[in-house]
């Protein structure tokens, strides 16, 4: 994980499915995150891909333990910093 927009999705997803407890859809992390749904779709790829997210199209984006794990981390450096 080394860019800094992966890092703001992660903590977005991980802030946003805390509320919920569960997925969220990828309309709702759009308008969250400012961006299109087509990048929210593109980033969920990469990071499904990777194993942070679990995504399925029409089906939401869920967090999973390396993501949550990572966003806790990036979450506590902007503390910090």
């Amino acid at each position: 994980m080394s860019t800094i927009s992966k890092e703001n999705y992660l903590k977005t997803i991980y802030h946003l499915t805390s509320n919920n407890g569960g997925s969220i859809s990828s309309s709702k992390l759009a308008m969250e995150l400012n961006v299109s749904n087509a990048a929210i779709t593109e980033m969920a790829n990469k990071l499904a891909k990777q194993k942070f997210i679990s995504y399925e199209k029409y089906k939401g984006i869920k967090i999973l333990p390396k993501g949550k794990k990572m966003a806790l981390n990036v979450i506590r450096k902007h503390r910090l910093w």
